[in-house]
């Protein structure tokens, strides 16, 4: 849809300021953030949008952006439960803690018998 399409935009822009100059990228950059915002307008669950913006502000090093990002979309059910915690892989539902017990998950013993 036309979020997917914002989204392919902001994120070939993404691609190709890591290549070039940085008056250049720094261009790029603020083009793609921009493109990716018109895809959340339009997709507001789109997941890998606001997985770029979180890093491309993080490569800025612009912390209340990035958790700016996380409230969009938490507010919008679509990603993380915590701004302060954005890893880029997420699994809803499953709850955070240091160590589990095998016995948690029916995978286990074929893992580890293989």
């Amino acid at each position: 849809g036309e979020g997917a399409r914002w989204h392919f935009y902001g994120g070939l822009l993404l691609k190709l300021s890591s290549r070039a100059s940085k008056v250049v990228a720094d261009k790029l950059r603020q083009a793609a953030i921009s493109a990716l915002w018109h895809a959340l307008e339009r997709c507001p669950s789109l997941q890998s949008a606001y997985l770029d913006l979180d890093s491309i502000y993080w490569l800025v090093s612009d912390i209340e952006a990035c958790r700016s990002v996380a409230l969009h979309a938490i507010a919008n059910k679509a990603l993380w439960v915590s701004a302060l915690q954005r890893p880029p892989h997420f699994y809803k539902g499953l709850r955070s803690q240091p160590w589990w017990e095998k016995s948690c998950f029916d995978w286990s013993e074929q893992l580890e018998c293989n």
